[in-house]
């Protein structure tokens, strides 16, 4: 973990250090631990990868420390040697400490500085931060250090005054503009005072005064021209250094989209995000993927709608039983006065057993279903449980209310007691100092997984699916010590939590009754199912008898029609011939031709063909009306003179070739 200066917790060895070379030390080794973890180090991994570097520098800068714990020495691991009076700079011979150096131009001795290449990295770091989108510009006096000591009063005076994180950390914070200008003011005012052997009077508080006004700031990281704040990413191992944030889920507009929230979800597949896969330390892998999971269940998405690599194990559902402790610092005599009693009573991350961890979805549950929670005063005994599991009525002293997530992320709310015994006790604590006696405890219902966070085996808690009660207890947690509460161990049985195992231990003659009825069911529903099908087979085949039926008697409708039509057909025809103006003969062949018409379509129209044939014919000197007569001789030119016009007046009437033909040839024929 990070250090400070002086800081009691520092190693032995460092505290044993000048405090030049002691901030020398703290430098790189926060510098190198927070490079790592936003590598994907451990913590552990991290410590160890920041003592092997700040230990190692202590060891090349020789010229001007003791090393770890031992003599001064040169500086064999630097490139130049600097005068510690005139400050000039020159070539570091191999091999020889620049403490038995002297200066060229007054003599003086020589003192060891950092690798250039060293001082360069810590300015590119610097001036990488500053491009995002500040107006705050420091990168030319940065450089101006370049080439200065690691002794350089400056530079310690920087490091000492937190104005380096200041100017770290200003590109990721949203300012008011005039905060902002303050802290340039300030900064301004700092580069100015480099040649000074002490801070100039007021600036130092000054100093803190921006730092203070940094830390209130928002934090925020830049992506695409928008500033995203860290709710907005699902990794935030850090939430003061905005690099490490990774997997965005909300869009350009600050809000949680399924698009979004899929490309963080694609990053955990076989094939990554655009083939990129996300590297989170292992322990933090489970509580990102429960974030991922906590945003598509935002968008109202089934468990078969969130990937199955984000999806964990099967989720149980089980009690939640922490304690709470009353918020002694905001329990003011006015409140206690009212009966209000400021509570925190769930809290993010480990319970003091490890054994459960809430995530940040679940505190947010919290505060909305324990919100006008009943508070009782005591547990309820085993058989208050058992006989009364709704609790009693005068045990019911409090009402929790105004619940809210607080800053620190606890889920806290103020008790409003209704019993007036109660409120006279709580005063009286308070007026002795004794109200931290004072605790809750929270029974509900919670959804968990088991899964390992930072390398501990533990049940994550991902929701709070409902607030059952709050009790108050005269033994106080610090955060919660029994976490979820295995149904199967527990006396307590809710038909909300109680699963199938535990009915099997408890009802197993419950279970055989279950059993027997779903046999009898399933036999009753296989029976009817049989039937069912049997019945849908007779009737297909009534069915097809049915169809078979109707297609004959289609048939015989069809037939009928014809008939009828015929018969209507012939009355006309017979008709018209009958009324027609020609011999009888005429009418019995043109009777003959229609003989089976079913339409008298075309009969006034042969009727009237015949009419004009036989006035040509008598015309032609044949005898009409007598039969057949011999056709002279003489006269067999005039009968196919005779057949040829009465074709062309066949076809003149709309006839065809061959019909006319035909028609021809019948008349001359029944002549």
């Amino acid at each position: 973990m990070p250090y400070e200066v002086g800081a009691l917790n520092l190693p032995k060895n460092v505290k044993d250090l000048p405090k030049a070379k002691q901030s020398q030390w703290v430098s790189v080794f926060n510098s190198t631990w927070k490079k790592a973890r936003a590598d994907n180090k451990t913590p552990k991994e991290a410590d160890e990868i920041a003592f092997r570097m700040a230990n190692g520098v202590l060891k090349e800068a020789r010229g001007e420390g003791k090393g770890v714990g031992g003599e001064i020495q040169g500086d064999g691991g630097t490139d130049v040697c600097i005068c510690s009076s005139c400050g000039n700079k020159q070539k570091h011979d191999r091999g020889i400490p620049c403490v038995e150096m002297k200066c060229s131009k007054c003599g003086a001795k020589m003192t060891g500085v950092l690798k250039e290449s060293d001082v360069e990295n810590k300015l590119e770091k610097t001036n990488s931060l500053q491009s995002e989108k500040s107006d705050f510009k420091i990168s030319d006096s940065l450089k101006a250090q370049e080439n200065k000591s690691v002794n350089d009063k400056m530079w310690e005076k920087l490091r000492e005054s937190k104005v380096k994180e200041i100017i770290d950390e200003l590109p990721t914070r949203e300012i008011a503009e005039d905060n902002k200008a303050k802290i340039n003011d300030t900064i301004e005012q700092f580069m100015d005072a480099e040649s000074s052997d002490e801070l100039p009077e007021g600036l130092k508080e000054k100093v803190e005064s921006a730092y203070v006004l940094l830390k209130e700031a928002v934090v925020f990281k830049t992506e695409g021209g928008v500033r995203y704040p860290k709710e907005a990413y699902a990794y935030v191992p850090d939430a003061a250094m905005p690099s490490t944030w990774k997997l965005r889920l909300w869009d350009k507009e600050k809000e949680l989209t399924r698009k979004q929230i899929g490309a963080a979800a694609a990053s955990f597949s076989p094939g990554g995000f655009r083939g990129q896969k996300v590297k989170l330390p292992r322990e933090d892998v489970a509580l990102v993927k429960s974030k991922i999971r906590a945003a598509y269940r935002k968008l109202g998405a089934k468990k078969d709608e969130i990937p199955r690599w984000i999806r964990e194990g099967e989720e149980m559902r089980n009690y939640v039983n922490e304690n709470g402790a009353v918020l002694i610092d905001e329990a003011t005599a006015d409140k206690l006065a009212k009966g209000i009693v400021p509570v925190r009573f769930l809290s993010p991350g480990f319970n003091s057993s490890k054994g459960r961890f809430y995530s940040e979805q679940s505190i947010n549950d919290a505060v909305e279903v324990f919100e006008g929670a009943k508070m009782f005063a005591n547990h309820p005994t085993k058989e208050d449980e058992r006989n009364i599991p709704e609790r009693r009525v005068q045990d019911w002293v409090a009402t929790l209310k105004n619940t809210k997530l607080s800053d620190s992320g606890n889920a806290v709310g103020e008790a409003h007691i209704n019993a007036g015994w109660l409120k006279e006790k709580v005063q009286n604590l308070a007026e002795q100092g004794d109200l931290g006696q004072l605790g809750l405890s929270i029974l509900g219902i919670g959804k968990s997984l088991k899964t390992s966070i930072e390398g501990t085996k533990t049940m994550l808690i991902e929701g709070i699916l409902k607030g059952k009660s709050v009790d108050f207890v005269t033994e106080p947690g610090a955060g919660g010590y029994a976490g979820l509460m295995e149904s199967a161990s527990s006396d307590l049985k809710d038909l909300d939590i109680i699963g199938l195992d535990d009915l099997k231990e408890s009802r197993p003659d419950l279970i055989e009754i279950l059993e027997t009825e779903f046999k009898t069911n399933q036999e009753k529903e296989i029976k009817t199912m049989a039937e069912t099908e049997k019945t849908i087979e007779e009737l297909n085949e009534k069915v097809a008898t049915i169809e078979k039926e109707r297609d004959e008697l289609q048939v015989k409708i069809e037939e009928a029609d014809k008939d009828k039509a015929k018969a209507v057909a012939q009355e006309s025809i017979k008709s018209i011939i009958a009324e027609a103006d020609v011999p009888e003969v005429a009418k019995t062949k043109l009777l003959a031709q229609f003989a089976d018409a079913d339409s008298d379509e075309g009969v006034k129209e042969a009727v009237e063909a015949e009419r004009t044939y036989l006035a040509a014919l008598s015309e032609g000197g044949i005898v009409k009306g007598f039969g057949k007569t011999k056709e002279p001789e003489g006269d067999k030119d005039a009968v196919a003179k005779l057949k040829e016009s009465r074709k062309a007046n066949y076809i003149d009437e709309g006839f065809g070739e061959a019909t006319a033909e035909k028609m021809a040839s019948d008349y001359v024929k029944g002549m």
